[in-house]
Formats: structure tokens, sequence, C-alpha cells
């Protein structure tokens, strides 16, 4: 069988996996947890406004004068406000 010039057939032996490599280093990672987390932090306390900041969601909750309860219309995170 004839191959093409350049291509090459690539084959793994039985037995043993490859794992793909991850694009960033874990201390290149946490760095930019860290950052992502602070960023995080800065802009629910710069808006003066209660921040949901649950996993994925990314709303301002809505506060109930009297009860004190803060919402949230999207997920439905409540938190009591002191």
């Amino acid at each position: 069988m004839a191959e093409a010039a350049g291509a090459r057939e690539t084959r793994e032996p039985e037995g043993i996996s490859y794992q793909d490599m991850m694009s960033r280093t874990t201390s290149a990672s946490v760095a930019g947890r860290s950052a992502a987390m602070r960023r995080l932090r800065r802009r629910s306390s710069a808006a003066g406004r209660p921040y949901c900041s649950t996993n994925g969601c990314t709303s301002y909750l809505d506060v109930e004068p009297i009860s004190r309860i803060a919402t949230c219309p999207i997920c439905g995170y409540t938190r009591h406000l002191h």
C-alpha cells in the first residue's frame, strides 16, 4: 500500500493511553481564578446593590423592604439582609 508524501498514520500501542495536555499550567489556572474572584468582588461591592453571585447567575437581587429579604428573579436564591 502506497502512502502519500508526508502523511503518516499514528497508532497508539495497546494498553497505553495518552491524556490530552491541559492548556494552562496549574499556577496559571490558580492565578486566573484568583483574578476572576477579585473582579467579581469588585463588581458586587461597586454596584451598591446586593448581587446574586450564585454559580453562573449574574443578576442583582430584588429587595423586599418590609421583610429585608433579597431574592434573585432568575435562580430564586434568597438572602436575609441585616
